[in-house]
């Protein structure tokens, strides 16, 4: 239940945390008492379904936080995915990951389309992927 989340989340805040780990951000009251744990100071790292890093940020903007808050609170982004369709030598983890800076920062406050350019070009230039080969039996 996200609302238990949530105030799970700010039950944790009283007790002046330096980190907050947070399983699932599945809902509005979750990623909002996320926030604004992250924008009191506290590192937050939590995990939320989604296909790639863009989709990421269309859901925290989809459960109704502010573009300049999410730029303001968001320190990073990180997918990953495990391919199975890589056959014999086992699944593929493709990953991604994103540390906002000043100008991830400006473009997401600004409008979509800023940002999805700079995303794309901060993913494209450090695509890292590896490989897992399955057990022997």
């Amino acid at each position: 239940d996200p609302s238990h989340v949530a105030s799970r989340i700010r039950q944790a805040q009283d007790l002046d945390p330096d980190v907050l780990v947070i399983e699932d951000l599945r809902g509005a009251p979750a990623a909002d008492a996320a926030l604004d744990a992250a924008l009191s100071g506290v590192l937050v790292v939590g995990s939320m379904h989604a296909t790639d890093l863009r989709n990421a940020i269309d859901r925290l903007l989809a459960f109704g936080l502010s573009r300049p808050m999410l730029a303001d609170g968001l320190f990073g982004l990180s997918h990953q995915k495990l391919d199975d369709a890589s056959g014999a030598s086992g699944p593929a983890l493709a990953w991604s990951c994103l540390r906002m800076t000043a100008s991830h920062r400006d473009a997401l406050r600004s409008d979509r389309d800023a940002f999805d350019g700079l995303l794309t070009e901060s993913v494209a230039s450090r695509p890292t992927e590896a490989r897992r080969t399955r057990p022997a039996a």
